[in-house]
């Protein structure tokens, strides 16, 4: 977790699917930055 400019920010790595892509989901909900990264492009889009 990191605070840039008063902003929650979280980097998530299998961020395209399954868990990663619902934990991301969650934050992005909650006013969250996110970043994702994952071997699967096509599920990051």
């Amino acid at each position: 977790m990191i605070y840039q400019n008063g902003q929650k920010s979280i980097f998530i790595t299998g961020g395209a699917s399954g868990l990663g892509r619902e934990v991301a989901r969650y934050f992005g909900e909650q006013g969250w930055f996110v970043g994702l990264a994952d071997i699967n492009d096509a599920g990051l889009k």
